[in-house]
C-alpha cells in the first residue's frame, strides 16, 4: 500500500512516506466531503475516536482517501491521505 499527504491547493511532498505517488488529482470537494462526514458521523455518535470514513478517489478507482491516525471529529483537509492499493 502506497500512502501520500494531499494538501489542497498544493503538490504533494516527494518524501513524506516510501513509495509515494505523483501529484494527486483528488477533486478538493471530495476532500471537504470527507472531512464533514467524519466530523458528522463522529457528532451523531456513529463512529467514536477510532472509527474511519473513507472515500474512493474521484478519477482513479486503485486509490482511496482515508484521514490520518487522528479522532474522526479533529479531522481537517490536512490530515487527508491518499492510498493506493
Amino acid at each position: 500500500m502506497r500512502c501520500t499527504v494531499l494538501r489542497p491547493g498544493l503538490p504533494p511532498p516527494n518524501s513524506v512516506y516510501p513509495g509515494n505517488m505523483n501529484q494527486t488529482t483528488a477533486h478538493p470537494q471530495l476532500i471537504e466531503d470527507l472531512v464533514d462526514a467524519n466530523r458528522i458521523l463522529f457528532h451523531q455518535r456513529i463512529v467514536d475516536a477510532f472509527g474511519h470514513v473513507s472515500a474512493r478517489h474521484n478519477q482513479h478507482s486503485d486509490r482511496f482517501l482515508l484521514a490520518r491516525n487522528v479522532a474522526p471529529g479533529q479531522v481537517s483537509a490536512a490530515d487527508i491521505l491518499e492510498y493506493s492499493v
